[in-house]
């Protein structure tokens, strides 16, 4: 179901108070409490619904977090700081799910026909903080998700991309990109030596 929903970007910045119900005091500090508190106490607070499976947050230790007025973002990291959760505001719901794990270490070698390339970027496909790069023996090793795709790029050599399966160990061989630019380059570079 959650793979169906469209996901909205947009400017978000509604604000709110930590200070609950009727009363006139402002608890804007929550000590030893199940997240699940927390979310309902910001539920209250604002015009926004949390949609989440209850196991995600049964198992979490209780928080202790100081919440002061701010934009809602601010303090969902607060509640979400250090836990394996993270959240899209789709509208006025806010849908909790677990981050995606990175818990898969791939390793391999890069070469070209002739040699290992050190420098390679390796990365995965639409996450772009998930990258490394080869050593000087075109040796990588990068956690990734389930099912990732890896993507191999260096200068001069044509772009490789990988899907992940089973593997653990993945070998590419990237081939001399053939560019009409690079021939022109190269033409010119042997010109300018005459």
């Amino acid at each position: 179901m959650y793979d169906k929903v469209k996901h909205s970007f947009f400017a978000f910045h509604r604000t709110w108070s930590p200070c609950f119900g009727n009363s006139t005091d402002c608890q804007s500090f929550f000590k030893k409490v199940r997240v699940e508190k927390v979310l309902q106490e910001i539920s209250k607070q604002t015009d926004l619904r949390f949609f989440y499976d209850e196991k995600l947050l049964n198992s979490l230790q209780p928080v202790s977090i100081q919440m002061d007025h701010g934009p809602i973002q601010q303090a969902l990291s607060k509640v979400f700081k250090g836990q394996n959760l993270t959240y899209q505001i789709l509208n006025n719901t806010i849908v909790i799910s677990e981050k995606q794990r990175t818990d898969i270490e791939i390793t391999g070698i890069v070469r070209s026909t002739e040699s290992a390339l050190a420098g390679v970027t390796v990365s995965v496909e639409g996450h772009t903080t998930l990258s490394t790069k080869t050593d000087a023996n075109g040796q990588f090793k990068l956690r990734v998700p389930e099912n990732a795709v890896l993507v191999f790029q260096y200068m001069g050599y044509t772009t490789e991309r990988v899907q992940i399966g089973s593997q653990r160990t993945v070998n590419v061989t990237l081939k001399q990109a053939t560019h009409s630019w690079m021939r022109w380059l190269l033409s010119a570079t042997v010109r300018s030596e005459k």
